[in-house]
């Protein structure tokens, strides 16, 4: 049973040019608040374009706390409840921004996926991250380059208790 009330933030249907540069990339990032706490319950990565070389390339995903959030690519933030009201929190999808060389950053998970098969985040409820009461900081989850372009897709659903 839920608390707060459920948001969703996806990026467009085209996608994002996901460029075989090798370096890591923001995918999904939300920042904090100073009114309430989030707590993230789905994170989705998907890509899509030319198969051919990417069939099995493995990329991997990092999900990091960070005290600095670069700027991205807002989210249209969106209540799962038609009348839920506008989110107190920022997501920002496929940014360009390079967490790995910010200050501040705490590793609080990793794994790789195929990049035809996407990748899930789908905790159980007591592995939920937390998204902190301070509107610097954030969650944000980390895609390597991949050797081929990709378009890129993401999505983000979490739950905000006591926005004001």
């Amino acid at each position: 049973m839920s608390n707060g009330i459920i948001y969703t933030a996806s990026t467009v249907a085209s996608g994002t040019t996901f460029t075989s540069a090798g370096s890591d990339r923001d995918i999904v990032q939300i920042g904090g608040s100073t009114n309430s706490i989030g707590i993230i319950h789905e994170v989705r990565i998907g890509m899509s374009g030319e198969a051919g070389d990417a069939e099995a390339e493995m990329l991997h995903v990092e999900w990091f706390r960070a005290t600095t959030l670069g700027a991205g690519t807002a989210g249209v933030e969106e209540p799962m409840v038609p009348a839920g009201g506008r989110s107190d929190m920022a997501a920002d999808l496929v940014t360009v921004f390079n967490a790995a060389v910010s200050s501040g950053l705490t590793i609080l998970g990793a794994d790789s996926f195929n990049v035809q098969a996407g990748w899930l985040y789908l905790p159980t409820p007591e592995t939920r991250l937390v998204v902190p009461i301070v509107a610097t900081e954030g969650i944000v989850f980390q895609v390597q380059g991949p050797n081929d372009d990709l378009q890129i897709h993401a999505s983000i659903v979490w739950e905000e208790i006591g926005v004001t």
